[in-house]
Order: structure tokens, then sequence, then C-alpha cells
């Protein structure tokens, strides 16, 4: 197993998960707090998507983007 650090310059899924969350990150953030503000106390009911588990990629990307975060040095 390669355990060199992953980089924008050696791995184009990071250079791409950087380019979207610099375009749109900082929005996704503030939707994320606003809407958990407003649900405080509230039940949240997705709408149901043909083909798509909503629920199921918002719990992959919560786990995803954990394991991330853990692995995360700014340099």
């Amino acid at each position: 197993m390669d355990n060199t650090p992953l980089t924008i310059e050696n791995n184009a899924t990071l250079l791409l998960f950087l380019r979207m969350w610099n375009s749109s990150g900082s929005i996704a953030v503030k939707m994320a707090t606003d809407l958990q503000k407003e649900s405080e106390q509230r039940r949240i009911i997705l709408p149901v998507l043909p083909e798509r588990k909503l629920f199921d990629e918002l719990k992959q990307f919560h786990t995803s983007l954990g394991e991330i975060l853990d692995s995360i040095t700014v340099e």
C-alpha cells in the first residue's frame, strides 16, 4: 500500500474535491448550519427520489468526510 500523502499535485480526486469545495463549499456549510438551527427540536422529512437513497448518501458523506478530516494536515 502506498503511504505517500495525497496532494492536489498527485491526486485528481482531491484536486476536483477542493475545486468543488472552493466554488460552493461555503454555501453548503452555511445551508447546513442554517438547516441545523431551523431543525432544532423538529424532524426533517426527506423526499423520495427515484433511483436514489438520499439518507444513505448523506450518511456516507458524513462518514467519509469525518475520515477525511482525521487525515488532513494543513501545510
